[in-house]
């Protein structure tokens, strides 16, 4: 979905890779990406722990490999308890 040119119908870019950057660069911030449709990303100020993606290339497949810790992953269900 992040291929240029542009050839399918649904096209999200490759803006993980900001979100990337600032999860390994921001403790400052607080993030999480809430696991719906293609993702809701939250940020907000506060305290997180840097990731340490600096020793891999910024690809897709490694950003598919580490997923879950890049981008601060949660359930639907952990998002409404955090509301609760």
């Amino acid at each position: 979905m992040q291929i240029v040119p542009r050839i399918q119908d649904v096209w999200t870019g490759d803006c993980w890779k900001a979100w990337v950057h600032f999860r390994s660069h921001n403790e400052n911030l607080s993030m999480f990406v809430v696991d719906t449709d293609h993702g809701c990303g939250v940020i907000t100020r506060g305290s997180q722990t840097l990731i340490n993606q600096e020793s891999q290339e910024l690809t897709f497949e490694n950003f598919d490999n580490n997923r879950k810790e890049w981008l601060n992953l949660i359930s639907p269900r952990q998002f409404n308890q955090l509301f609760e």
